[in-house]
Order: structure tokens, then C-alpha cells, then sequence
């Protein structure tokens, strides 16, 4: 099959929020610490990390000790996707701070390669959308993992035949929209397996500091309460049947490349 598989990853600044230097490097270690090791997990290592990066700390993230499977991506990348001849191009984004399931690059490549091959990848404005909406998320503030799932989920997949990537100012246009996230807003789009995806709330969350409101943070009470009967009679939904045991929780990120020894963070 003819096409380039591109994981995306955007650290820069957002446009409502300027991203202070101490919090990218928490960010870039949390990155090798968490995101990387599970794309290098992946069961299907036919891809390329992309990492969108700002000029505003260029002096910083140029000098960091990143891993050669990664390709540092200044003004969008154009040097890095001009050079692309393939007839389709994929993309799926994952933020820094999440992880892919060992079988996600796998089962998107599957289902791309299905609709390339019956020429079906034109949803909306002649490309596909691939969505992960069900997944789960590592709460490291609480210590636990529960279930995730979000409607206007950040985590697409994107199929490009080449006449819609191969000229770059129509392609840069069409993809990255406000800091990167391409159709935000939008339901659309064919959804993925669930659980393929695992989000962290580690309490530096870019979406807590925006508004800042520190996350949720359980009482030993509620949390007693939720282990024992698996339900709270108060308004935490969310973390009703919850995952809290320790070799359980192991078990469940070690297939997103993660070595959990009860607890988390960096």
C-alpha cells in the first residue's frame, strides 16, 4: 500500500494560552516518560513521529535530548511533508501527555487501508476521519482508571490522497486548524474500537490551567466508598465502576507501554 503513516503530536503555545518554559519541560518529560514508550510499543512500527513544536522556545527544544525516531517540526513541518510522494497520506494525532493502546497504530492502519482500497476516504472535504471516542483515562491525582469519552475527541486519523497534500499552502489550510487540532468540533467521522486510547489527568492538564481550577481531588471517604461498592451516591458518575486495584491497573497499562508501579507522574 502507497502512503506515508504520520503520528502527530502539537507542543506549542495555544491561542487563548501562552505556554510557560517550566511547564514545557514537564511536558517533554512527561512526553519520553509516558507517550513515546507506547508508540514504541506499537505492534505495527510502520509510522513516523511527527512533534509540532513553537518558535517562541525553539532555543530549548532544539537543544533537548529527544529520541531519533522523533522529527522536530518548526512552521508546521513544511520541509517534512513536501518531501512526501506517496499516493495517500495518514495522520493521526495524539497529545503529549496521552497514550495509544500497543494495537491502535495497527487497527488504524487496517481500517485506512480498507477505505484506500475501496477509494471511500473522501467524508468530508475528500479525506476520511478516523475518531477514537471511547477511551479510558489514568486519573494520577486519584489514582485509578476509569472511562473516557468525549464527542468532539481530539484523537483523528486523517486519509489525504496525494492531490489533496502534495501542494503544501491548500494541505497547511486544510489541516492545521487553531493549534493543530484539525475539525475541531466536529462528530463526524467513522468511530474507532473503543479503549485504544489512554488519557492522563496528572493535575497539570493543559484544560485545568486554562481556567485555574485545580482537577478533582477524591476525599479518603469517597474514594472508600467507590472501592467497596464500585458506586457513590454523590455526583461522581465518572468514577463509578472504576478501575482501583494496583495489579489490575499494571496490567492494563503495560499494553500502553507503561510500567506501573503504583503510582504515576514524573
Amino acid at each position: 500500500m502507497n502512503h506515508k503513516h504520520i503520528v502527530e503530536i502539537f507542543l506549542w503555545d495555544r491561542p487563548n494560552w501562552i505556554m510557560p518554559e517550566e511547564y514545557l519541560m514537564y511536558r517533554l518529560e512527561f512526553f519520553h516518560k509516558y507517550t513515546l514508550p507506547s508508540l514504541l510499543n506499537q505492534t505495527n512500527q510502520n509510522f513516523e513521529i511527527f512533534m509540532q513544536l513553537g518558535q517562541r522556545h525553539k532555543a530549548i527544544t532544539d537543544a533537548y535530548d529527544w529520541h531519533p525516531r522523533v522529527t522536530l517540526c518548526y512552521n508546521y513541518g513544511a520541509e517534512h511533508y513536501t518531501k512526501i510522494k506517496n499516493s495517500y497520506l495518514i495522520v493521526s494525532r495524539i497529545d503529549s501527555d496521552d497514550m495509544f493502546h500497543k494495537d491502535a497504530i495497527q487497527l488504524i492502519k487496517t481500517e485506512a487501508e480498507m477505505r484506500i482500497k475501496a477509494k471511500s476516504c473522501y467524508y468530508r472535504k475528500n479525506r476520511l476521519v478516523l475518531v477514537f471516542r471511547k477511551n479510558i483515562c489514568w486519573d494520577m491525582v486519584n489514582g485509578c482508571i476509569i472511562p473516557h469519552e468525549k464527542a468532539t475527541s481530539p484523537f483523528h486519523t486523517h486519509i489525504y490522497p496525494n492531490g489533496l497534500f502534495k501542494r503544501w499552502a491548500i494541505f497547511r489550510k486544510s489541516h492545521f486548524n487553531p493549534h493543530g487540532d484539525p475539525l475541531t468540533g466536529d462528530r463526524g467521522g467513522y468511530d474507532m474500537p473503543e479503549g485504544n486510547v489512554c488519557v492522563t489527568k496528572h493535575g497539570q492538564n493543559v484544560s485545568h490551567l486554562k481556567r485555574g481550577l485545580p482537577p478533582l481531588k477524591l476525599s479518603d471517604e469517597q474514594k472508600e466508598i467507590l472501592i467497596k461498592i464500585g458506586k457513590s451516591d454523590t455526583n461522581l458518575l465518572a468514577y463509578d465502576n472504576a478501575q482501583w486495584d494496583h495489579d489490575e491497573m499494571a496490567k492494563t497499562l503495560a499494553d500502553f507501554g507503561v510500567k506501573f508501579e503504583g503510582k504515576g507522574e514524573i
